[in-house]
């Protein structure tokens, strides 16, 4: 969805439940929870939930040190929504994150990894 469309639903969404997530993040949170270390390259913005997600990530001890986008677009989001009967309804926005590019990447973090 758009940044319009993203902003005008989370607007009307009523109480939720927020976690930080996606795919990478998600795989790194995964290593740490396992004793291993974890780097996290990403792009949030300099808003709420980009704020949200990176105390989120550097709770579970991920290295996320990739600076946040001043500006827009806001952070990325994906809302679910789920109905009485459990029919769901998936409205992912990519927002930020399609602003990572090469100069987000830290050398030494790469360079040093085992695994990426």
């Amino acid at each position: 969805i758009d940044t319009h469309r993203a902003e005008l639903l989370y607007s009307r969404m009523g109480p939720a439940i927020e976690a930080s997530g996606g795919s990478a993040g998600n795989t790194a949170a995964g290593v740490a929870s396992f004793g291993g270390r974890a780097a996290f390259f990403g792009k949030v913005s300099n808003d709420a939930l980009g704020e949200i997600y990176a105390h989120d990530i550097h709770a579970q001890g991920i290295a996320f040190d990739t600076r946040p986008l001043e500006g827009e677009p806001p952070t990325a989001r994906s809302m679910i929504f789920v109905t009485p009967d459990g029919e769901r309804s998936m409205n992912t926005y990519l927002g930020a994150c399609v602003e990572l590019g090469p100069e987000d990447v830290e050398a030494d973090k790469a360079s040093g990894a085992k695994v990426t």
